[in-house]
């Protein structure tokens, strides 16, 4: 049976989106995303104003490929948008201590706001945009 790796995500885009070169110098899109946890999930809460408020998960958010710094445009925070990718992971070192970063690897990015409901990117077409900047297990290249 073939494996499905699929996900899909609205959100509210809570930094800067950054456009980043990865380590072969092409270009990268990175944001993180604020989620809602499923409802089957318990609930993440916080104190605020003295009020419990439930708490979103935030996902950091990769896109790769020739038309990132045209999304990167339309992309701003507090945008609120509908993902469409894949989950990976990958090893880094942080001050010495071996960590296991995951991201989605969006392959689309539509708009949700009122003022705009276009879709700045879409590829989903298996080994979509950027797939020669994978390596052998489908990791984005790490910047």
């Amino acid at each position: 049976m073939p494996l499905h790796n699929q996900v899909d995500m609205i959100g509210t885009i809570v930094s800067e989106p950054e456009l980043l070169p990865t380590r072969i110098g092409r270009p990268k899109l990175q944001f993180r995303l604020a989620v809602r946890r499923p409802p089957e999930m318990p609930p993440k809460w916080e104190v605020v104003d003295g009020r419990k408020v439930r708490r979103p998960d935030h996902v950091t958010v990769v896109m790769l490929g020739r038309d990132v710094a045209e999304v990167h445009r339309y992309l701003a925070r507090g945008s609120r948008v509908l993902v469409v990718g894949g989950l990976i992971s990958r090893d880094v070192t942080v001050n010495g201590e071996a960590r296991t970063v995951n991201e989605v690897l969006a392959r689309r990015i539509e708009f949700l706001d009122p003022r705009s409901d276009q879709v700045i990117a879409g590829h989903d077409e298996p080994g979509g945009p950027g797939a020669d900047e994978h390596d052998g297990n489908g990791d984005p290249d790490p910047a």
